[in-house]
């Protein structure tokens, strides 16, 4: 019986005043696939083009 893949969803709601932003990162793979430090990174982008 074939297998299905695997997908890693990350979410996180990042904030400005009163605006926010929100970051959705899904990827095929594992954990190790889909790395904290990248998604940290792209989260930290988000944030910082809200001001």
């Amino acid at each position: 019986m074939p297998r299905s893949p695997t997908v890693v969803e990350r979410f996180s709601v990042g904030r400005d005043g009163r605006t926010f932003t929100l970051v959705r990162w899904g990827q095929m793979g594992t954990f190790e696939d889909a790395r904290l430090t990248d998604f940290r990174t792209t989260t930290a982008t988000a944030v910082d083009k809200l001001s």
